[in-house]
């Protein structure tokens, strides 16, 4: 049972098998907690249950029965804010994995800390303001390929690094003091075993024009026009990527949302960073499982916050029964434990390393074995070389020719 121990936490939990047991037992606790968790997040019942309400609500508003239609809305609202709850409960849980999992590879991430926002500078101030967003959007455009490239970048370096050491030599990250001098990849934080990845760029479309002048309308500035999230598992590796994006870019404003005490909603590590020319883009850092939850949520979510039923008449989910093909292969590849991040996935890496360690055992065995061989047959040849040797040195020199 000791594989379910990190080394660190060998060294931390205590000497007595009472003690080490113990560590073991509140470890296994938290994995399966967690597992239960994500097993948990898309309720099917939820969706049909939501759906119906929403479907009579649609028919009252297509007969202008608006009164009618309001009391359904007020329903639909109570259930998905039910929902939005169940949901919300579930981040506490996952957190705890995150947190209290390998708590070392945790407190690196506990020191990122807040910084203050910079409101983006909009571009040709003085236009009127629907000429202002149409030409943030156009600007917008002309910093995507960018940003998704330098993003791109250091998703790569991290997936392809073999040490966290390595990383830190790529951009000059300060590691004097060994903060980050632990194993790249921890085997109970894995991302996506059959990659080997440890973080994945997933970049969002560019912001509409409605969304973007309500937003100006409302007096807020668009920081947000080109957007890339961060998927990772390991907390350990988001703090680092924030010291790598905070040595090669100046961040206006920064909030780690996972230190809050009570999570209602996703939390994420968000900051804007100046791209270039003052130019100002979002980045959001989630942990895997909370990204997860937070696309069950965000259905639930809308209607929630909801001020009408014409706001949600537009039909929640594409599929009741059926999660669909991307949803589906992540329910897969939870399932067979290929992306678990919990005691699945590290019972498949440890059963790797001993297939390996015992395939690398017949092959030492197997060369030892022709070594062996090898050696009996240079002492066969040398056998009649000696012999050789002896009657020359016993035997008279020849006589002298004639």
């Amino acid at each position: 049972m000791l594989e379910f121990l990190t080394a660190d936490e060998m060294k931390v939990c205590g000497d007595t098998e009472a003690e080490i047991h113990a560590a073991i037992e509140e470890k296994k606790a938290t994995l399966s907690n967690n597992k239960s968790a994500m097993s948990n997040i898309v309720d099917y019942t939820a969706r049909e249950k939501a759906t119906e309400l929403q479907t009579k609500m649609f028919g009252e508003l297509k007969a202008a029965v608006v009164d009618d239609a309001q009391v359904t809305f007020n329903e639909l609202k109570a259930f998905c804010g039910d929902q939005a709850k169940r949901l919300g409960d579930l981040i506490t849980v996952v957190m705890n994995k995150y947190k209290t999992t390998d708590p070392r590879r945790y407190e690196p991430f506990e020191q990122v800390k807040d910084i203050a926002v910079k409101d983006q500078v909009p571009p040709r101030a003085t236009l009127p303001l629907p000429e202002q967003v149409e030409f943030q959007l156009a600007n917008a455009t002309w910093y995507e390929e960018g940003f998704q490239a330098a993003m791109k970048e250091v998703a790569a370096v991290f997936n392809e690094a073999k040490t966290c050491q390595e990383i830190c030599e790529h951009y000059d990250i300060d590691n004097s003091g060994g903060k980050w001098s632990k194993e790249l990849r921890a085997e109970v934080f894995n991302l996506d075993l059959r990659t080997n990845q440890v973080v994945r760029a997933k970049f969002g479309p560019l912001k509409g024009f409605p969304r973007a002048l309500e937003k100006m309308s409302q007096g807020k500035t668009l920081r947000d026009l080109n957007r890339d999230t961060f998927e990772f598992e390991d907390p350990l590796l988001m703090a680092l990527c924030f010291e790598v994006l905070n040595k090669k870019y100046n961040i206006h404003g920064l909030k780690n949302k996972y230190l809050q005490e009570t999570f209602k909603e996703p939390p994420n590590l968000h900051m804007n960073l100046d791209i270039k020319d003052g130019w100002l883009c979002e980045v959001q850092m989630l942990f895997r499982d909370i990204l997860l939850i937070k696309k069950e949520l965000h259905n639930f979510y809308d209607v929630n916050r909801a001020d009408g039923p014409f706001v949600v008449a537009g039909k929640l989910f594409k599929s009741l029964e059926d999660p669909g093909e991307q949803q589906r292969d992540e329910d897969s590849k939870y399932k067979s434990g290929l992306q678990s991040g919990g005691e699945d996935s590290l019972l498949t890496v440890i059963r790797a390393k001993d297939d390996q360690l015992k395939a690398n055992a017949e092959e030492l065995k197997s060369n030892a074995e022709q070594l062996e061989a090898k050696d009996a047959e240079i002492e066969r040849l040398k056998a009649p070389l000696s012999q050789y040797e002896d009657d020359t040195k016993t035997s008279p020199p020849p006589p002298p020719h004639p």
